[in-house]
């Protein structure tokens, strides 16, 4: 059974699809605080506290739940409170093309490739040289600030007592 849910909170909404709407709430929740594919959406879910999730449609068919999730976006699409995507417009084809293109397959092609293999890997070189400067750098640093703040609050309470 599928389920087509809308997240509201604050002004902003938000729709999907999933089997399990529970589960998908939560990992809604869990997931508000990183930086994801729905940047938008979960930006706007940071600074939100009561966030709401809604059934609005149920049905047995895969097709008819995407028909259906995709003409409540298309109705909304105008309301610049709706934080889906454009890609959530696409076809169920287009969607599988997009998933398979990313997928296990897309990378073993890119390894029998010299060619894009080496783009693989010059991405990927440069994003762990991103993540070392940042885990050598900033996070030490950002720590200090973090133990500095609470050094502060503890001295302003201490003389409010």
């Amino acid at each position: 059974m599928f389920s087509i849910y809308k997240l509201s909170f604050d002004n902003y909404y938000y729709f999907g699809i999933s089997k399990n709407v529970d589960q998908r709430f939560k990992q809604h929740i869990k997931y508000k605080n990183s930086n994801l594919v729905d940047k938008n959406l979960y930006n706007k879910m940071r600074l939100c506290n009561d966030i709401k999730c809604d059934i609005l449609d149920t049905t047995d068919e895969k097709n008819k739940a995407f028909e259906i999730e995709t003409n409540f976006i298309r109705d909304n699409l105008e309301n610049i409170n709706c934080l889906n995507e454009r890609l959530s417009l696409l076809t169920i084809d287009d969607k599988k093309q997009r998933y398979i293109k990313y997928s296990k397959n897309y990378r073993d092609k890119i390894k029998t490739n010299p060619e894009k293999r080496k783009e693989y890997l010059e991405k990927k070189r440069l994003y762990m040289k991103k993540k070392r400067f940042y885990i050598k750098k900033i996070l030490p640093f950002q720590n200090k600030i973090d133990d500095y703040n609470k050094y502060k609050q503890e001295k302003i309470s201490n003389r409010l007592i």
